[in-house]
């Protein structure tokens, strides 16, 4: 992969330099420059599947061209064009094969139904997923069809975040890319640091972590209770470190060209609730199905409660073709509801003091969630169910010591990714305005989390794992 070579060593500041080197008056040169390079950084990975983005892209083109002088029924219908074309893409290359097992799995036959040797497209779930908002939001009248091809097409498949989001919306980045933008330093130094601090986190962080968690799904029957949930939290914290590190990437390259990408990962351990953690987590891809799933839904007149179940098991089936994912979005459309309902975390933390109730109500978010999450990285719902036996105590696990030690590397890239999570804070204001916490942020970020990062640098730099989020 581009990532993990010295090919992406001289890939970005070559472009980088080729795109300053561009007068900022030539817009749609500088845009056709970028369109080579992100079309340049798919290929690298297989060259094949460059065909697919382009037809996404001249579908979804057309097809907002064309409502732009159709009648009401005409707009119509090219509107189910775009969306049918594009989830059976999506549908066709991720999820065929998982209803063909389904299939022989429920109507067991003496003849069954062969599987095809289907590759998912790396991305392919992101890049759908913002082409088809774009058509929407034409339909919708919120965005204005876009004339110029070459912008439209650098609107999907922009490279910073092609494979793994932010998921951007037209409105958003159309604009900016259709405007001069001057070279500015303080983008440069801002974007480097944001670049930086990803790849701390991917290339150092969550491989360390990585390696201690995932004993947990190694073989579950080995795991006392203990184990199940420390270990759980901390395959959480591996995910996180992982995803939103590639976010942080995609934002930086982006603030080194003069574009402002969506933030799309806030403060996520200081979750309080179910429905605030969809505000923090994955933000982009949450306010994506709310707008294009939960909204419609609700506007058709069923309850809150079936369209938030609904979209919630949807988010689990996009994660993943299985029916671990199926599960796991069900097990959160339920939490989400109950929490909605009868708010019964925020309930229990009335009772508490003030100064402790943000954090009573985080552990019981982060409870619940853990048990839940299990289906999200097992091998299989057997594996999910043994850890959830584990985490609930009704488990007799074989073994009552710790199945995987507790290395240095872990340990400095636990401290260090805790640091960063808890201390800092790119969309609240009252942090960078509060000095005192800002100060104590310094400090520890000299002598604590810098030399935990140099450590992990050395050691974890070359035996950097793919992003987890590219198989989505």
């Amino acid at each position: 992969m581009l990532f993990n070579s010295l090919a992406f060593w001289l890939f970005l500041p070559c472009c980088l330099l080729l795109y300053w080197i561009i007068p900022n008056n030539r817009v749609v040169t500088r845009n056709a420059f970028l369109l080579c390079v992100s079309y340049f950084f798919y290929s690298a990975w297989d060259y094949r599947f460059l065909s697919l983005i382009l037809l996404s892209t001249v579908i979804d083109y057309t097809a907002a061209i064309a409502m732009s002088d159709a009648s009401s029924r005409a707009r119509k219908w090219w509107l189910y064009f775009s969306v049918f074309s594009n989830i059976g893409i999506l549908g066709f290359f991720k999820y065929f094969n998982f209803f063909l097992d389904s299939v022989n799995m429920f109507f067991v036959t003496s003849d069954p139904l062969s599987s095809l040797n289907i590759i998912l497209p790396i991305g392919i779930s992101f890049y759908t997923f913002q082409s088809l908002s774009y058509t929407i939001d034409v339909y919708r009248g919120h965005q204005k069809p876009e004339k110029r091809f070459v912008t439209f097409a650098l609107y999907v498949s922009f490279f910073p975040q092609l494979l793994a989001g932010p998921i951007e919306r037209a409105g958003s980045l159309i604009p900016q890319l259709k405007s001069p933008v001057k070279f500015n330093p303080a983008d440069l130094k801002i974007g480097f640091r944001r670049f930086l601090l990803g790849m701390v986190k991917k290339v150092t962080i969550s491989p360390a972590i990585f390696e201690y968690s995932d004993s947990l799904f190694l073989n579950p029957t080995l795991n006392s209770g203990m184990d199940a949930w420390i270990k759980g939290f901390f395959w959480f914290l591996y995910l996180l470190m992982d995803f939103s590190g590639y976010s942080d990437m995609a934002i930086g390259i982006a603030r080194m060209l003069g574009i402002r990408l969506s933030e799309n990962f806030n403060a996520v351990l200081k979750t309080q609730n179910f429905p605030d953690f969809w505000k923090r987590w994955h933000i982009t891809l949450g306010e994506w199905f709310k707008d294009y799933v939960f909204s419609p839904i609700r506007a058709r007149g069923y309850s809150k409660y079936f369209a938030g179940f609904l979209t919630f098991t949807l988010i689990g089936f996009w994660h993943g073709a299985s029916w671990n994912f199926l599960l796991w979005g069900m097990g959160l459309g339920v939490f989400w509801c109950i929490d909605v309902r009868f708010r019964p975390i925020e309930r229990i933390g009335q009772v508490l003091p003030s100064a402790i109730r943000p954090m009573v109500n985080t552990i019981g978010f982060l409870s619940l969630f853990l048990i839940n999450c299990s289906f999200f990285p097992a091998r299989d719902i057997g594996s999910a169910v043994t850890i959830i036996k584990s985490m609930i105590g009704i488990h007799s696990f074989q073994n009552g010591l710790s199945t995987y030690s507790m290395g240095a590397a872990f340990q400095f890239a636990a401290v260090l990714a805790l640091g960063i999570e808890l201390f800092q804070s790119f969309a609240s204001p009252k942090v960078k305005s509060d000095l005192e916490v800002n100060q104590v942020y310094r400090n520890l970020r000299l002598f604590l989390f810098i030399p935990c990062g140099i450590v992990l640098c050395i050691e974890g730099l070359w035996s950097s794992a793919e992003f987890e989020y590219f198989q989505f």
